[in-house]
């Protein structure tokens, strides 16, 4: 108990530092218009359901900034923002039953992040929005009701409508959910199926009432294009797109081939399908968008990095790694390993 109490002393602190020192106080045009969407909010003016200027994104953090605005906006924005960066995280440790062992092993997993991963977790630029909202699917991950199969399913596709880059989540959590139904996971692939085919029409319709506001949108979303020649070309500078979410050591991708390859060996030894299918899964869709040509737009700036198409990379493989128990049984071990 002490340790866990510790560390979350020195995260808090370690947040306190990122948020005061750089996250309300660095900001480029997109956080500025967060500002402005959060004053609006807060006068109750809602001026279109789309990042504003856009047909694509949201304005979630100025809307959760709304409540913060008795602070500095620089600083309410930061802070709504850091709220929807660790939900994923708070809602995983809930789905675990909050225990200290599990506390521990994701504290930790924040603190072994490159700094940068948590400027990115904290500067308002609707990189989170969408991640935070799949993430509400670990509240209903273990129920078994038709109900809870259908809205997980919603739950992801709405998800990937706020940030296509919540898709490497909503993807892991769809397979591991429907590879962890042996004998019924016909129907439950049907029941989740159809929760996004519910998500996807509403998706659509947004779209529709956008389409007809074009006064509205001064940058469209980038068209869905894949090109198999890109596929090379990321994995040539992987260490860069991959630089700020790497654990241990700075801008190593090979960490991650090293975590996957240990959580499929683990996965097969013990026989646990679930893991096993979600992992190949993130591989795949890893592999999928590295061929796809809005992945390639980053530059070497915390503004509009890399790394923000692959925001949920973190999220996932702890998601997995917990699943795999290990740190039920050998927490010593999985904290040494981890740290």
């Amino acid at each position: 108990m002490g340790s866990v109490l510790v560390m979350l002393y020195l995260f808090i602190k370690y947040l306190d530092r990122i948020i005061n020192r750089f996250s309300s106080i660095y900001v480029d045009p997109d956080q500025v218009l967060m500002m402005f969407a959060a004053q609006e909010f807060s006068k109750g003016r809602f001026h279109m359901p789309r990042f504003f200027g856009q047909n694509y994104g949201s304005m979630l953090e100025s809307i959760i900034a709304v409540p913060l605005s008795f602070l500095s906006y620089e600083s309410a924005l930061s802070i709504s923002t850091c709220l929807l960066w660790l939900l994923p995280f708070a809602l995983m440790l809930r789905m675990f039953g909050s225990s200290l062992k599990t506390a521990m092993v994701i504290l930790l997993w924040l603190l072994i992040m490159p700094v940068e991963y948590a400027f990115l977790g904290t500067m308002p630029r609707d990189f989170v929005s969408g991640i935070a909202v799949t993430s509400l699917a670990f509240i209903i991950f273990k129920k078994e009701k038709n109900w809870a199969l259908f809205l997980i399913g919603f739950i992801c596709l709405t998800g990937w409508s706020f940030n296509a880059n919540a898709a490497l989540l909503g993807g892991v959590i769809t397979i591991f959910k429907i590879a962890s139904k042996k004998d019924n996971w016909l129907k439950t692939s049907m029941l989740i199926g159809a929760g996004y085919g519910v998500g996807f029409i509403a998706h659509l319709t947004l779209q529709f009432y956008l389409s007809l506001h074009p006064e509205w949108i001064v940058h469209e979303a980038w068209p869905t294009s894949f090109d198999l020649n890109l596929i090379s070309v990321a994995l040539s500078k992987l260490d860069v797109m991959w630089a700020a979410l790497t654990p241990f050591i700075y801008k190593k991708a090979w960490i991650y081939v090293v975590l996957f390859a240990g959580i499929i060996t683990w996965s097969i030894i013990k026989n646990n399908k679930p893991v096993l299918w979600a992992a190949l899964t993130l591989i795949f869709l890893l592999v999928a968008s590295f061929a796809m040509p809005k992945v390639h737009d980053g530059y070497l700036s915390i503004f509009s990095p890399y790394e923000r198409m692959f925001l949920a990379l973190p999220v996932v493989v702890l998601f997995l790694i917990l699943h795999l128990n290990l740190h039920k049984k050998w927490p010593v071990m999985i904290l040494l390993l981890i740290g």
